[in-house]
């Protein structure tokens, strides 16, 4: 988790233009969907209410984002990637910095991995948003979070590129104390060099994303 890799070149950190950011490597998670789901589910209980606000004003949460896999009408499979966000927050707003890596799972009942980092760095030229806040509608009030996310996916096995378009975005709440967060949202994803093993298609298509991460205790 301590290890670094430099943006690519021109990619800077949006709080510091003059600084470029370096985004964490991470290595490729070995869980399952079913292990992924033992984590995710309880997480995101109707009975664990939603926090009024995360639990510091600034803070680190690292957990796990999943993306499921369809032929291009049905599911199966789905690959994992560690999940780190770094948040700043108050009451009412804040902002968030996201990357996931080492992506790995099983499609089609075959292994498979992925090369490339996404993050929120990735999404500049989507004017992304990376914010927190606070919901009002019941039950709340509570805290979420929302995030665009750029970036490609490198199939290890097939050489197939599959970049993030502009919508692609991760949505979330606060759960508990504070201590958790949860969430999901959807990847445009586009292929270049082939079909992609994610969507199943050979241009623009959606896939459907989870996420779970937990507080880290400084």
């Amino acid at each position: 988790m301590d290890a670094s890799v430099q943006n690519p070149p021109g990619t800077t950190d949006p709080t510091d233009p003059t600084t470029p950011r370096v985004l964490p490597v991470f290595a490729p998670t070995t869980s399952t969907e079913a292990e992924f789901a033992a984590i995710w589910v309880p997480r995101n209980s109707p009975f664990i209410g939603i926090a009024t606000a995360p639990k510091d004003t600034t803070a680190r949460y690292v957990g796990e984002l999943q993306i499921y896999t369809s032929d291009g009408t049905t599911r199966n499979g789905s690959i994992r990637g560690r999940l780190q966000i770094d948040g700043t927050f108050d009451e009412y707003t804040g902002t968030l910095e996201v990357a996931a890596g080492g992506f790995a799972g099983e499609i089609g009942g075959v292994p498979v991995t992925y090369s490339g980092t996404l993050s929120d760095l990735y999404a500049l030229d989507m004017n992304p948003e990376r914010r927190t806040g606070t919901i009002f509608d019941p039950p709340g009030p509570g805290s979420w979070f929302t995030a665009d996310l750029g970036g490609t996916l490198v199939n290890d096995a097939s050489g197939v590129e599959n970049t993030l378009n502009a919508g692609s975005q991760i949505d979330g709440v606060f759960r508990g104390t504070g201590d958790t967060l949860v969430g999901d949202g959807t990847f445009r994803i586009t292929p270049n060099g082939g079909t992609s093993a994610i969507t199943g298609q050979s241009t623009e298509a959606d896939a459907s994303v989870e996420v779970w991460a937990d507080r880290q205790t400084p």
